[in-house]
């Protein structure tokens, strides 16, 4: 068979109230569970769903996408290649719920907001508890940070400029309406990673390729061109599309 070439992690989070380290092998579909506090190894997880051929003919590396719900003692474990969200009882690693989820582009970013119950999974809003998909974006963006104090949800996507790059932009949510709009710097191929301080009032956009930094400030935003009340046809054409 194919060695898997596995030299890294995949992701890595934590479960700050429990003290555990989750951390992901992308080629061989398993996540290391470790004590953070004894650097202890509790428990190597084997995958349920995770197809090891399948991801490993791939010109790409292989991709987990994790996130955790303190709240609900719930981890969350995404499966680009396979489609599909695993849900465990973090207590007992067990699998409880399974979904197929298709996100595409945007399946690379996945946050927990315990706070309203709820998983944000590239585009998609999902219950917590049934991951079940309560809610949905404009197709290809993805959420990138909320703001409960003030029922907002930050999301970024980007759109062809031509062979030279990509015009990305963030948007600005309130009660599921488009309220703002940010445009990034262009960039080439890869999109940007996201910061936010809200008691600053700002975020920061680290452009990978560029190996640089833009602060935006939160109050200063566009108004949305197209769609005030929605983001749906906002005329990015291809954003998000293969």
């Amino acid at each position: 068979g194919k060695k898997p070439r596995t030299d890294n992690l995949s992701t890595m989070i934590m479960d700050r109230k429990g003290g555990v380290l989750y951390a992901a092998f992308p080629e061989l579909g398993s996540l290391a569970i470790v004590d953070a506090r004894s650097q202890r190894l509790i428990k190597v997880l084997g995958i349920e769903n995770f197809d090891v051929e399948k991801t490993n003919v791939t010109p790409s590396p292989g991709k987990i996408v994790l996130a955790f719900n303190e709240k609900n003692n719930r981890l969350y474990v995404y499966l680009p290649e396979q489609q599909t969200l695993n849900m465990y009882d973090a207590g007992t690693y067990r699998l409880v719920r399974s979904a197929h989820v298709n996100v595409r582009k945007a399946e690379h970013i996945m946050t927990s907001n315990p706070g309203k119950g709820v998983l944000y999974l590239g585009n998609k809003v999902l219950d917590a508890e049934t991951i079940e998909e309560k809610a949905s974006f404009p197709y290809g963006d993805r959420v990138i940070a909320f703001d409960n104090s003030k029922n907002r949800i930050y999301l970024s996507g980007a759109g062809r400029l031509g062979p030279q790059g990509m015009n990305e932009k963030v948007y600005e949510y309130e009660d599921m309406a488009l309220k703002k709009e940010w445009s990034l710097s262009p960039v080439i191929s890869i999109q940007s990673s996201f910061a936010f301080d809200f008691r600053a009032n700002r975020f920061y956009a680290g452009y990978f390729e560029a190996a640089a930094v833009e602060v935006f400030d939160l109050n200063a935003g566009e108004t949305p061109s197209n769609s005030p009340n929605n983001g749906e046809g906002r005329g990015r054409e291809g954003a998000g599309r293969e």
